[in-house]
C-alpha cells in the first residue's frame, strides 16, 4: 500500500463552498445535466444547487454524498485539496489528502458554524464517521440526543444517523472527521 502524506499546504482565500460549488458545477456540465435534474436526482432543490454551484451556499456532507451519487462519482472527487477560509452560514471542510476516487476513507478538518442551519436538518451519509476534536467545544447533535466533546475527545457513529455539529464556546472549534465508506 502506498503511504499518503498528510498536507501542509498554507490556507488560501478560496471559500471551501466555491471549491465544491465548482466541481459539482463542473461535473454536472461535463454529465449534460440540467440544474433541474441533479438537484432532482439529489434531492435538494435547483436554487439551494444553484447556490451551491455559485459559492454562495456551503452544502452539509450529507448533501455532497447525495451530489456524487447523482454525478456517480465518488464524494472524494467533489473536495478540493486546498484549505479553505470560512463561509458565514455553515460548516468549513478541508481535505487532508488529495482526492483519491479509489480510497474508502475521506479525511478533513471542519470548522462547524456556531449555530445550526435554521432550514438544516442534518447529514447522512453511507459508512461510518468518527469526530476528534482538535481545539474548542462542540455539540452534536442526533435526532434523539446531543453530544458535548471538548478537545481531545472524540466521537464514532453510523454516517446513516442524523447529525449536526455546530462550535460551542468563546474559541472557533476545530474538528477532524474522518468518514470510512461502506465497501461497494
Amino acid at each position: 500500500m502506498e503511504e499518503t502524506r498528510l498536507s501542509t499546504r498554507k490556507i488560501t482565500t478560496q471559500a471551501a463552498g466555491e471549491t465544491i460549488g465548482a466541481r459539482v458545477q463542473a461535473e454536472r456540465r461535463a454529465r449534460e445535466l440540467t440544474l433541474e435534474t441533479l438537484a432532482a436526482r439529489a434531492g435538494v432543490t435547483r436554487g439551494f444547487l444553484s447556490k451551491i454551484e455559485r459559492g454562495q451556499s456551503q452544502p452539509a456532507m450529507g448533501t455532497v454524498f447525495r451530489l456524487a451519487e447523482a454525478l456517480g462519482i465518488a464524494p472524494a472527487a467533489l473536495f478540493g485539496t486546498t484549505a479553505p477560509t470560512p463561509v458565514p452560514e455553515g460548516p468549513v471542510f478541508a481535505p487532508l489528502f488529495p482526492a483519491d476516487p479509489s480510497s474508502r476513507l475521506l479525511a478533513m478538518t471542519m470548522r462547524p458554524a456556531a449555530t445550526f442551519r435554521r432550514a438544516a436538518k442534518g447529514s447522512r451519509h453511507p459508512g461510518e464517521e468518527m469526530l476528534y476534536v482538535l481545539s474548542g467545544t462542540v455539540e452534536v447533535a442526533f435526532d434523539d440526543r446531543t453530544v458535548t466533546l471538548k478537545a481531545n475527545e472524540a466521537l464514532r457513529f453510523r454516517g446513516d444517523l442524523r447529525h449536526r455539529t455546530r462550535s460551542v464556546g468563546p474559541e472557533q472549534a476545530v474538528t477532524l472527521v474522518v468518514v470510512a465508506l461502506d465497501q461497494g
